[in-house]
């Protein structure tokens, strides 16, 4: 994958999580060549396509900025939890644990959970698979201070439900969730799990699951493949 695209993909990501705000200037072209060891030439191009897309705009002899996003929401009929959707409702559904850790909220992180910045947040990740096929890539993040009752380490995550544990040990029960999903070329460290290559296309979701108190209970980046069933939603009126 050509290294602009990376750096368009970087960029694109830090203003959909929260890292760079509309009208905020973005960093500078230096500190991007730095990170991704490139020329300046090579940043500018990937800046340059983000300007013609209108997710950018600069101003001469100031910098590069945010431009206002519009995103088209809608009401889905998709289910809450993958394990419940129509697709894998009849068939054998397994998850294979990646990684399983607790980190600190950056910024990113603590916009997307709803909490202070240094936080202690759960990470799980894991391939959620049909009939001994990888179907997604999630890595799931959970505020540490609403799930104090549950020890992960002790739990069988490879067949245990997540959403039916969050209800049992911690009284979250899922109300409602919102989903941005658009097309990425799959990274490099999740490709293999997925038996696919590094550059083929994938679905990335992004998903904000709200319990019935309101609060963050889940906070989900789903890689998905979609080269054979694609991903099917039903919108109401």
């Amino acid at each position: 994958m050509a290294v602009y695209k990376l750096i368009r993909e970087d960029i694109v990501e830090d203003i959909l999580t929260g890292i760079y705000e509309p009208g905020e200037m973005i960093k500078g072209q230096e500190i991007y060549a730095k990170k991704f060891n490139v020329s300046r030439a090579t940043v500018r191009k990937a800046i340059d396509e983000l300007v013609e897309k209108k997710v950018l705009f600069t101003v001469k002899g100031k910098g590069t900025f945010v431009s206002e996003q519009t995103t088209s929401k809608t009401r889905s009929g998709r289910k809450l939890s993958f394990s419940e959707s129509e697709r894998v409702k009849t068939q054998k559904l397994s998850s294979k644990i990646i990684a399983l850790f607790e980190c600190k909220a950056n910024k990113r992180l603590a916009r997307q959970l709803g909490i202070e910045l240094d936080a202690t947040v759960v990470c799980l990740k894991r391939v959620r698979m049909v009939n001994g096929i990888a179907e997604n890539y999630q890595i799931s993040y959970l505020n540490k201070e609403l799930i104090q009752n549950i020890d992960f380490s002790k739990e069988d995550m490879s067949s245990s439900f997540l959403f039916k544990l969050l209800k049992e040990k911690a009284g979250l029960v899922p109300q409602y969730s919102d989903e941005e999903v658009r097309a990425v070329i799959c990274p490099e460290d999740i490709a293999p799990e997925l038996g696919i290559c590094s550059d083929e296309p994938v679905l990335f979701i992004r998903r904000t699951t709200y319990s019935q108190q309101g609060r963050v209970m889940e906070y989900c980046e789903d890689y998905e493949c979609s080269d054979i069933k694609g991903l099917k939603i039903r919108t109401f009126a």
